[in-house]
């Protein structure tokens, strides 16, 4: 046993001294290590569904009325009748003057053509104006609906039933 001891001691030492001399007789031992960076970007990616839910308390109503007039003057004239009608009984109902705002005025010249002199001209002005009202009591929405037409609303756009306080249900999901 003390014989292998030895003997094992001594191949180690010679593998250590011919490396020494090795090296003094050629120079180092070249040997390499290769280096690899990466970057991270994107490590890991996240997606989530939350859900609230809430019961409205609120409608958002978008009302339009077009008007065709030979002149652009006369389509004003009939829809500021139209729209301050529409205001009256909109402030009668009690929707207060705030949740009543114009979100859309469009003025378009209406062409025809003149077969005779080959030629379009215009014939006269579409104009378009679109209000938009929040109703805070839902049991107006209904009443307030069924009475557009007799004052001369001829687009209902859009009826939206809303939350007030979407960011607490938002931030909730």
């Amino acid at each position: 046993m003390f014989q292998s001891l030895k003997i094992s001691l001594f191949t180690v030492l010679f593998i250590f001294l011919s490396i020494f001399v090795f090296s003094k007789i050629f120079g180092p031992i070249p040997f390499s290590v290769n280096s690899i960076q990466t970057t991270k970007t994107n490590m890991f990616q996240v997606e989530g569904v939350g859900e609230a839910t809430a019961v409205p308390n609120e409608a958002m109503l978008s009302l339009g009325v077009t008007k065709n007039a030979a002149t652009v003057e006369d389509a004003q004239k009939q829809i500021n009748e139209v729209t301050n009608k529409l205001i009256v009984d909109l402030k009668k109902a009690g929707i207060d003057e705030k949740d009543i705002k114009t979100t859309n005025y469009n003025l378009s010249p209406r062409y025809e053509y003149d077969e005779t002199r080959n030629k379009s001209f215009i014939s006269g002005y579409t104009l378009t104006q679109t209000t938009s009202v929040k109703i805070r009591d839902l049991n107006k929405v209904a009443k307030l609906l069924g009475g557009l037409s007799e004052l001369g609303v001829n687009d209902i756009g859009s009826v939206s039933f809303e939350t007030e306080d979407q960011d607490k249900y938002l931030a909730e999901a």
